[in-house]
């Protein structure tokens, strides 16, 4: 993916999940699957990623923090994996 790939993908998950972005502290909170708390926390996830993806030395971090939102979006009903899957050509 380049870079403007993953920012259109992670754009499009936010616009999905219509929810005001909040940071959670995962030693904190149980999510629950397509509850509030988690679509806020991938919303926060996706602007971050936006930023990882223009320093070149947190690529991979940004890789691993998308394919983490990707199998939230899927377990939380916002995608299907054969979205998610042609995201990622």
């Amino acid at each position: 993916m380049t870079k403007d790939q993953v920012i259109a993908a992670v754009t499009r998950y936010r616009l999905e999940l219509r929810e005001e972005p909040e940071r959670m502290d995962p030693g904190d909170v149980v999510f629950f699957p397509g509850g509030r708390t988690a679509r806020a926390h991938l919303t926060w996830m996706c602007l971050r990623i936006e930023d990882m993806v223009q320093d070149d030395a947190k690529w991979s971090k940004a890789m691993r923090w998308l394919g983490f939102v990707q199998g939230a979006m899927w377990a939380v009903g916002k995608s299907t994996i054969s979205s998610l899957k042609d995201d990622n050509r």
